[in-house]
């Protein structure tokens, strides 16, 4: 039995998981042939927890039993994940602790809240494959959707007088780098120093416990399809964040505060339940959103220009980071694209065959999914990559926020 109670003591096909039964654990499988101890591994990531530890096992049949107790307040309970990750799969190890089930049901629960044009609420939308640092008097609302297996990561961190909220919409493994760059931001907000600088001389500074960073993580994405795209993408964000975790202890404490993903984020027809998440900027609430027209940002079709110009590439390596705390501007850094070949045949495709020859998820994507992607590619043919990026293609272009929801071009 593990106590883990610290205080007593979108989209790119990733690989066919098929030949794995998810669903339930082998009667033999060797993952129940070692002590439970030697099974799970005690994780830098915490769970947000008031006034409850949890007790759990897995019994004969591989379902977790788990006792919750009300004895102990302002409990710190650590993440404890399996050590070998081909035996049980995250999403349905995480589905047995109470905590994250009920915090996932709680976001799932409520409908998505509509961001539309005629809201007076400043908002910040990511789109796939794109990363976004903000603070609260920058925007009220970072926001990404459109997501089925991807998967949308939110942070929040406070220490300083100002929080900030990072915001990115993942469709793949291969973006470690920018994963962690994403956390290297905050210290540098709070610290005005990376852990490129001298760590071991910080770390010494850093020894009260009140100098470290809380940092609350928001993960949704995937659901339960049958070729295991989202559980790859799940399985390898839950565990680069606990090696992240662990590598940052001395200056961050990082708290997994929502987690619907893969089989946690599905509703039982092998379809997402929530495919938009939202955070507020000042309160750090998290919820389910629909970007709508008017409130998307910027310059929408050249951003999404970019996922296919990559296309090509074996596996994508690049979020590309739009905002920034310092910066009041959306930056788009310039990339090369041109027409798509058989241009034509393509927009003429019957919606179900194009999403067929396009979509990681074809039977569960979005109605407009078919919509965009044929706005997307007329814009790649109709505009050519200089005239947007300078005549080498190495000008990037800014856009400023004129009112709530509006944006003006600007020289860099």
């Amino acid at each position: 039995m593990v106590l883990s109670n610290d205080n007593s003591t979108s989209c790119n096909t990733l690989i066919d998981l098929n030949d794995i039964d998810f669903k339930r654990l082998d009667g033999e499988s060797r993952f129940r042939s070692v002590p439970l101890e030697q099974q799970l591994v005690k994780t830098q990531l915490f769970l947000a927890l008031e006034d409850e530890f949890v007790e759990y096992d897995y019994d004969s049949d591989g379902e977790c039993e788990y006792t919750t107790t009300h004895e102990t307040a302002h409990v710190e309970q650590s993440l404890y994940l399996p050590q070998v990750s081909d035996e049980i799969a995250i999403d349905r190890h995480l589905s047995f602790l109470p905590s994250l089930v009920e915090r996932s049901e709680m976001l799932l629960a409520n409908p998505p809240r509509n961001l539309h044009a005629d809201s007076d609420t400043r908002i910040l939308n990511v789109c796939q494959r794109e990363l976004a640092h903000a603070v609260p008097s920058q925007c009220d609302i970072l926001a990404s959707d459109m997501a089925t297996t991807c998967h949308i990561l939110a942070i929040r961190s406070e220490l300083s007088e100002e929080p900030l909220t990072s915001l990115t919409h993942v469709d793949s493994v291969g973006y470690e780098d920018c994963l962690r760059g994403m956390i290297q931001e905050h210290k540098m907000h709070h610290f005005g120093y990376s852990s490129c600088d001298s760590e071991e001389e910080k770390k010494q500074e850093l020894s009260e416990e009140n100098d470290r960073i809380e940092m609350e993580l928001h993960l949704l994405g995937g659901f339960d399809d049958e070729e295991g795209v989202s559980r790859q993408l799940s399985e390898y964000l839950i565990r680069l964040l606990a090696r992240i975790a662990e590598e940052e202890t001395a200056s961050i404490k990082m708290t997994l505060k929502t987690c619907a993903i893969s089989m946690m984020n599905d509703d039982g027809f092998r379809a997402p339940v929530g495919r938009g998440l939202g955070i507020n900027l000042l309160t750090g609430e998290a919820f389910l959103v629909a970007v709508q027209k008017g409130v998307e940002g910027p310059v929408s079709d050249l951003r999404a220009a970019r996922l296919w110009a990559e296309a090509e590439l074996p596996v994508p390596t690049t979020l590309s980071v739009i905002h920034t705390a310092t910066s009041n501007t959306i930056q788009i850094q310039p990339f090369e694209f041109a027409p798509v070949p058989n241009l034509d045949t393509i927009l003429n495709l019957p919606d179900k065959v194009l999403l067929q020859c396009t979509s990681t998820s074809p039977d569960v994507e979005h109605d407009a999914f078919c919509n965009n992607l044929r706005r997307t590619l007329t814009y790649m043919r109709d505009n050519d990559c200089k005239s947007v990026f300078g005549p080498d293609c190495v000008e990037p272009i800014s856009y400023v926020r004129t009112e709530t929801n509006k944006w003006e071009r600007t020289v860099c």
